[in-house]
């Protein structure tokens, strides 16, 4: 996930190959907001104008050159851009082909009690007749593509109310003769009513420490998202590996801890419209805020106070003459008045004097 957003880079990169770099920030964002313009123009936005005081559209010319043009398309993330037709959510990419021993490559076809199905704890005796393959990945409900290992929310398949549950996929199956059958596998985990001490996050953990996996159909996935192993609770140690390059690795000591990663840039509406409120708002670090500053004017208006006093003291310190400076002003204008300049031993002895 991190490599996607790190790759935008380039595109930040590329908006400010042509700024005078006095300001790249404003220039960055000049370049990125035409780009978007350009892209609500050509997939047919309206815009209001000033000049007729009204909403207008572009023209069907210019819709028509984005549809006529893939590279075009292509360009801005358009549906269909691909040469294949778009996925829907609840379609399937299958697992690479095999090698038979008849020497031809296909798709391998796998009875339910070959798969994991026959862990899950809502069987249906039709799954049992049917043949199945095996699939790579699903696209959600909100055009995630979602694979083997994902954590989802999904539909829970238990109630009429569209509660959802939320696991990690284990597997997802397709039925050979029905494409639009398909069944994933979730192992489930459950979400504790309190936040994590250290993270302030939703917290999951397995029901009574238990693996428990439920089938759902793909269209009850809904979308995808970003954990995280609680080291802090299960106490990760960094051991080295050997390698001809040795590096730190993270070894988890309790792989059934995880932790919603509510801070990561994935889908975050999405997790704010499923979880629950009181796991995921705001916190107040300090509820009396005027105090807050109150007590912080008072303590900078001291640091402040101190400071110019210790300056003030300083500057009288500097502006006195010393003892040593007075003898030898004394010494030298007594050495004037005969016609000849202090030497260094009088210096010497008049400042010790």
């Amino acid at each position: 996930m991190t490599e996607n957003y790190e790759s935008y880079n380039s595109v930040f990169r590329a908006c400010s190959i042509l700024s005078n770099h006095l300001s790249p920030s404003r220039d960055i964002a000049h370049q990125l907001s035409r780009q978007e313009t350009t892209k609500h123009i050509l997939s047919g936005g309206s815009w209001f104008s000033h000049s007729t005081n009204n909403w207008v559209k572009p023209g069907s010319g210019v819709q028509k050159l984005i549809e006529a043009n893939p590279h075009l398309r292509s360009l801005h993330g358009w549906p269909g851009s691909s040469s294949n037709s778009p996925l829907m959510p609840g379609d399937t990419i299958l697992d690479p082909k095999v090698n038979t021993h008849a020497g031809k490559w296909e798709y391998k076809a796998l009875r339910w009690a070959e798969t994991s199905g026959v862990e899950v704890v809502n069987p249906d005796t039709e799954w049992e007749s049917l043949i199945w393959y095996s699939c790579k990945k699903l696209i959600s409900q909100y055009n995630d593509p979602c694979g083997v290992g994902s954590w989802v929310f999904a539909t829970s398949p238990f109630s009429t109310a569209k509660e959802t549950l939320t696991g990690r996929i284990i597997s997802i199956l397709r039925c050979v003769n029905n494409v639009s059958q398909c069944v994933v596998l979730i192992d489930v985990f459950e979400m504790a009513s309190t936040r994590h001490p250290i993270f302030d996050m939703p917290m999951l953990s397995r029901r009574f420490g238990e693996a428990r996996v439920v089938a759902v159909p793909g269209k009850a996935i809904l979308f995808d998202y970003n954990i995280q192993h609680d080291c802090y609770t299960a106490c990760c140690s960094s051991n080295p590996q050997d390698q001809a390059g040795t590096k730190a690795a993270i070894v988890h000591a309790a792989p059934d801890q995880y932790v919603i990663n509510t801070h990561s840039l994935h889908n975050p509406h999405l997790i704010r419209q499923t979880v629950s409120r009181q796991l995921i708002a705001p916190v107040l670090k300090h509820t009396d805020r005027d105090s807050l500053h109150k007590k912080q004017a008072e303590s900078l208006q001291a640091v402040r106070g101190q400071t110019s006093r210790t300056n003030n003291h300083n500057d009288t310190r500097d502006a006195a003459p010393s003892a040593d400076q007075s003898s030898f002003d004394e010494a030298k204008a007594l050495a004037d008045s005969h016609g000849r300049q202090p030497s260094k031993k009088r210096r010497i002895s008049a400042g010790v004097s």
